[in-house]
């Protein structure tokens, strides 16, 4: 009896690193969709600014352009927010939040740190925090450049004569 009892608690630790491990690739998945998502979202914006000066609509290119600045004020947080937590590399930071890829440095930064993490409580601290930021941004994002945008495409589609064939409706 003391026999088995021993051979299930050697196994124990083998089943817990395994569904930890699981639970890591899951949560590295999930963000990666999640940068998925986010790609698909700007593709769509771009895709729209390029058919409206195409077809020579500037008021609604320029209006779509507009509507897309707000979201640098998610990337000046997220800027202050890498300062704050004592990141040093200040060019680089600046280069990925111009280009507005700091929610995809933050998404990659949670990847990697879950993807690598060990089992002390303090990491798992950090890890949450990570994914914490990357959530408030995302949400804040949503508010101030995904909805509006929204808006102003259903608008662009019930109050024009473009139809099927504008991008709002893919």
């Amino acid at each position: 009896m003391i026999n088995a009892v021993g051979a299930v608690a050697r196994r124990m630790p083998s089943a817990a690193r395994r569904s930890r491990c699981w639970i890591a690739w899951c949560q590295a998945a999930l963000l990666g969709v999640t940068a998925l998502v986010i790609v698909a979202e700007r593709s769509a914006l771009i895709y729209c600014i390029g058919f409206y000066l195409w077809n020579e609509e500037t008021q609604w290119a320029g209006l779509t352009l507009a509507l897309f600045l707000p979201g640098t004020a998610v990337q000046l947080l997220s800027m202050k927010w890498y300062k704050d937590d004592g990141d040093d590399r200040r060019c680089y930071l600046s280069i990925i939040h111009i280009l507005h890829l700091g929610l995809f440095k933050r998404l990659w930064d949670c990847m990697r740190f879950v993807l690598h993490r060990q089992d002390s409580v303090a990491e798992l601290g950090a890890s949450i925090m990570q994914q914490a930021d990357v959530a408030a941004l995302w949400l804040l994002e949503a508010l101030v450049l995904t909805l509006p945008q929204s808006l102003l495409q259903a608008y662009i589609i019930v109050s024009t004569d473009v139809g099927l064939i504008s991008p709002g409706q893919i």
